[in-house]
């Protein structure tokens, strides 16, 4: 009897073997799919992170991207902006010499010049100019407008107006001579105004018989 039960127990033991080696082969597909499922889901994600990326990026490019002149490099373009430079020029040029009329009519305008013929003799600093005891003009110069009109250059010093008949015209120059010694000359001069405007030219140029500058006035 005992025999018997220990071979019934046994056969149901060896039956049972197979119910649990397939439960836990199912466990184990199941986990694996499940793992499987997990692994699809994440690489869908992944995936959709990377477009999201790509239209973020290109939109950015897109919104950045300057937008086209079509103006630029265009000849026309340029060959109109320049004559709009070149008219707008001459418009302010003509509306300076409209202005000057105005404020100095020909009947009563004067106009003062400075010129300088110097070499070693005189390095001129400061030129004051008077027009009938008024002090009309007054320059501090700088050694690079010194030398601009020892090239050639005139400076005019004064437009103004003056009465009809005989006016006087004092200019002061104050500078350094030979061996940075300050001098300062002057010189003076009249003339008689009619209805035609006056232009005086201020001359300074050193003079190698006296060894000194010499100033004058010519007017015009």
């Amino acid at each position: 009897m005992m025999d018997r039960e220990k071979r019934l127990l046994l056969l149901v033991a060896l039956a049972c073997v197979p119910c649990l080696a397939w439960g836990e082969d199912t466990r184990a597909d199941a986990g694996q799919a499940t793992a499987m499922q997990a692994t699809a889901v994440q690489a869908t994600a992944v995936q959709a992170d990377v477009v999201v990326s790509e239209v973020t990026v290109g939109e950015g490019a897109t919104a950045a991207a300057p937008a086209a002149d079509p103006v630029a490099g265009d000849p026309a373009a340029d060959t109109a902006t320049e004559s709009v430079e070149v008219a707008l020029a001459n418009l302010e040029r003509d509306l300076a010499i409209l202005e000057e009329d105005l404020l100095y009519p020909p009947s009563s305008r004067v106009a003062v010049y400075l010129s300088l013929d110097v070499g070693e003799l005189f390095a001129l600093d400061e030129v004051e100019v008077k027009l009938n005891g008024e002090t009309v003009a007054h320059h501090l110069y700088t050694s690079r407008q010194v030398n601009a009109l020892a090239r050639g250059g005139v400076q005019r010093l004064f437009v103004g107006n003056a009465k009809q008949g005989s006016n006087e015209i004092t200019a002061f120059f104050l500078g350094r001579g030979t061996e940075g010694r300050e001098l300062r000359r002057g010189t003076t001069a009249t003339f008689d105004k009619g209805f035609e405007p006056l232009f005086v030219e201020l001359q300074i140029r050193d003079s190698e018989t006296l060894q000194r500058p010499e100033m004058s006035v010519e007017v015009h």
